[in-house]
């Protein structure tokens, strides 16, 4: 070869680890002098916390994104372009290299790629993103805790230096709003707890192809009581098929309020939300549940 610099192609054969692919090393190879930088640049991404809803808004937190770049016809990494480490740098609105090392460049060749990008970044092993939602964020910290993805992009070359990146929600969110009813004071409302049974807790989420993995066994989730007064009550939830053995308790002391909702369904970037009015009776507490959702459901009894 004559080239002034030659680059080794290394062919790694794909594996597959719990749904986490190792993809294909691919060179766009020619002189470093003629690289071209990708711009990547903010399109949306909602991490507002306390958003109405959950729907596409400008990118307005500061925070860090892993970067792939990828084959046109397939998910084979280029260049060893693979969870580079980008910022957000607000004066600009456009994300930057950490270090000049994470630089993403066009292969110069012109040969035409992809990207996937997802958001927080974390070291990677084989593209998985280690989900878990057994501690709930406050409601403070949930712009950093959401996990968002922009899928594959459609393809593009050296002489499109500019590449947007529109995110979206890979978590439901969950919302109440509990009130004091009858036999209840203000002052024991600040104790309740909510919970909620056969919740998957943890898994694999696939960088490249939007595959989630459960790992180990459903469990309880407790929401983050986020209002000192316990009438705000959050929780951030994996994708979730109706499972009729589900239910959320609310417990007040040595009382427990049941909700059956074994019918629903939460689906990744919805939000569900539930005013919840606990009530004391003869039997212990009772609760009205009436919702208003951005996602698909309709609202539950429980006793």
């Amino acid at each position: 070869m004559k080239n002034n610099s030659i680059y080794l192609i290394l062919a790694v054969a794909a594996m597959s680890f719990a749904s986490c692919d190792k993809n294909e090393q691919t060179n766009g190879g020619a002189a470093q002098d003629d690289r071209v930088a990708v711009q990547f640049t903010a399109g949306t991404l909602d991490v507002q916390p306390a958003a109405a809803t959950r729907s596409e808004t400008p990118w307005s937190r500061p925070g860090n994104i892993g970067v792939y770049m990828v084959e046109e016809a397939s998910l084979g990494v280029v260049d060893a372009a693979a969870n580079r480490n980008y910022l957000w740098v607000a004066s600009q609105r456009t994300f930057s290299p950490l270090s000049a090392d994470q630089t993403v460049y066009y292969p110069v060749n012109g040969s035409p790629v992809r990207f996937a990008a997802y958001y927080p970044y974390q070291a990677l092993t084989d593209n998985c993103y280690k989900v878990d939602l057994t501690a709930q964020p406050s409601l403070n910290d949930q712009a950093a805790f959401e996990l968002l993805w922009t899928g594959v992009t459609t393809a593009y070359d050296k002489t499109q230096p500019s590449v947007a990146l529109n995110f979206d929600h890979q978590y439901a969110k969950i919302s109440l709003s509990v009130k004091n009813g009858k036999g209840i004071t203000k002052e024991e409302l600040k104790q309740i707890v909510v919970t909620m049974t056969e919740m998957q807790l943890t898994a694999d989420f696939n960088v490249l192809t939007g595959e989630i993995t459960p790992t180990g066994d459903v469990g309880e989730l407790t929401f983050n009581r986020w209002a000192s007064d316990g009438s705000g009550q959050t929780a951030l939830v994996l994708p979730t098929q109706a499972d009729a053995q589900r239910v959320v308790n609310f417990t007040l002391g040595s009382d427990t309020f049941v909700w059956n909702i074994g019918e629903k369904e939460f689906d990744a970037g919805s939000e569900y939300s539930y005013t919840v009015t606990v009530n004391r009776t003869p039997l212990g507490i009772a609760a009205s549940i009436t919702d208003w959702e951005t996602g698909e459901g309709g609202s539950g009894d429980a006793e």
